[in-house]
């Protein structure tokens, strides 16, 4: 019920675009899911669903496809550019990191939205896996899956990696926080 819920305020999804995404993240005949993006994904509706136990307890392979879709929806309707070709991507490697360089860090803390992280999670160690999240996104590589209904294929984004740009990725991740 919860994603005809979600359907409903971010679809319609069309059959010919789930499959795409269908074809693109199967692996010899077998859905590929990866723990990392379904985090990410899991944040946007874990209250929702109730809770994360819920979410990830989640099995139907396209009712997880309509979800990734209607985040990547939500974040571009937000203003976002790689933040949504990112979590509606094929995961090709995730690089698991605890800190971002020094320089960055500082540049980061002194922005608006971390200070609103801050006050919303005061708390180290939960500051420390934000840090940690930032840090992952960046380091990691995704293969954008774009597909463009009107035209019935692939858009020309289709298939190449997303570009990490620092601190794009960065503010995006940040904003996405303030907003979970």
């Amino acid at each position: 019920m919860t994603v005809k819920h979600i359907e409903e305020i971010y679809g319609p999804f069309e059959e010919e675009e789930i499959n795409w995404y269908k074809k693109k993240l199967t692996v010899d005949g077998a859905p590929v899911i990866n723990y990392f993006q379904r985090q990410l994904v899991g944040y946007l509706y874990y209250k929702d669903f109730g809770d994360p136990i819920t979410f990830m307890s989640l099995h139907n392979n396209t009712d997880y496809i309509k979800l990734i879709i209607a985040a990547k929806r939500m974040l571009l309707n937000s203003g976002m550019v790689l933040l949504p070709y990112i979590i509606s991507s094929k995961v090709m490697r995730t690089a698991t990191r605890k800190i971002i360089g020094k320089k960055d860090t500082a540049k980061y803390e002194n922005s608006l939205l971390y200070q609103q992280i801050k006050e919303k999670y005061d708390n180290e160690n939960l500051l420390q896996k934000v840090w940690e999240l930032i840090a992952t996104v960046i380091s990691s590589s995704f293969e954008i899956i774009d597909y463009d209904i009107e035209h019935h294929c692939p858009t020309q984004y289709d298939g190449i990696l997303v570009p990490m740009i620092n601190d794009i990725v960065s503010e995006e991740m940040q904003f996405f926080i303030t907003s979970i």
